[in-house]
């Protein structure tokens, strides 16, 4: 309780659940307040007073967390790093992206850019949307699709400049043992390859290194 400020957490019948919430709680004690990354206790918050079902954004989990990776554009050699942090925001009605994505450039030096995602509640039939920014000041909007099946999100994406002519593109985002992919595939030939690709793996607790 910090300022009126409380939360309701059930469903404590594991040792993982309890390791959750002191998680929680430690941040909380560190921070003075409960406005603080909610981690795995999102799954056991609840409303007593509100006790309806909240928005399902469950397809979205595997990119809660801290991720960092080197990605590859196709068999040219080229390289990118790339991190992401994804936080549940409002209670777990949203999921808020914060990425950098840095490009070696041919004269040693690195060209950065910073980006933020919001996934929200809101719904277009069996579509999730999301809205970007950039550190350049562009917002758009992404139309998710959820595959069952491998457990992947997709979405129309932008496709790639510098020379490219591809039309059409796409990128995928698949759970990974201990992360995820993340594919940008572009439209030839009219079917699709893939252009970019980097495994963005979760970075240990305590570990910036890693």
């Amino acid at each position: 309780l910090f300022d009126g400020a409380a939360r309701s957490f059930g469903g404590l019948h594991t040792r993982e659940a309890w390791r959750d919430l002191d998680a929680y709680i430690a941040r909380c004690v560190a921070a003075g307040s409960a406005l603080v990354e909610d981690g795995s206790a999102i799954a056991l918050r609840f409303d007593p007073d509100h006790p309806e079902t909240g928005p399902d954004l469950a397809p979205f989990a595997f990119l809660h967390g801290h991720f960092r990776g080197e990605g590859h554009y196709g068999t040219s050699g080229r390289s990118f790093r790339k991190e992401v942090i994804g936080r549940w925001e409002a209670g777990g009605a949203a999921l808020s992206l914060r990425m950098e994505v840095a490009y070696p450039l041919p004269s040693g030096g690195v060209d950065a850019h910073e980006a933020l995602v919001l996934v929200t509640p809101e719904r277009d039939g069996e579509f999730w949307i999301g809205r970007a920014i950039t550190d350049g000041g562009v917002t758009q909007a992404f139309r998710y699709a959820f595959d069952a099946a491998s457990g992947a999100l997709h979405f129309a994406d932008r496709p790639p400049g510098h020379g490219n002519s591809a039309k059409r593109a796409r990128k995928l985002l698949i759970p990974a043992a201990d992360g995820y992919e993340e594919r940008l595939e572009v439209e030839r030939d009219g079917g699709f390859e893939t252009y970019s690709s980097i495994l963005l793996t979760r970075v240990k607790e305590g570990n910036p290194d890693a």
